[in-house]
């Protein structure tokens, strides 16, 4: 118990992530870069695969690499689109997104796109893996 008598919260490794994209290789090494950075991975290449998902494991953030993002979820959105154009932005946030990446990006950017999401939808933030390595 802290100074408070409150349980601290559970330290965490990692977000549960759900990466809905075409499989290709962008999003082969992108699922592979956010594991090596401690979060759970699922994935899914198509919207409804991915609603499926959702409806029965809980999700800490969506990302997703489509045009026209629904929101089907309390978990919060990040879109990956190669599309960038303020019109394209804005109906994306619009829909519900809570953050936008436009493609090419650096993995690294993904990240803090993440972290800053999940900091706004008020989870306990993840540090970032570089600090997790530091303190181990």
């Amino acid at each position: 118990m802290n100074h408070m008598g409150m349980r601290p919260a559970p330290a965490r490794v990692g977000a549960t992530l759900l990466l809905i994209n075409n499989g290709g290789p962008l999003g082969k090494a992108l699922q592979r870069s956010l594991q090596q950075r401690g979060h759970v991975v699922l994935t899914a290449t198509q919207l409804a695969e991915g609603l499926a998902i959702i409806a029965f494991t809980a999700v800490d953030l969506i990302l997703m690499d489509v045009d026209a993002p629904r929101r089907e979820s309390l978990a919060p959105l990040v879109i990956l689109s190669a599309t960038g154009g303020p019109e394209d932005v804005a109906y994306a946030f619009s829909m519900g997104a809570d953050s936008y990446i436009c493609k090419p990006f650096q993995l690294r950017e993904v990240e803090h796109h993440i972290q800053s999401a999940m900091r706004r939808a008020f989870l306990a933030p993840i540090p970032p893996a570089e600090s997790r390595q530091a303190s181990i």
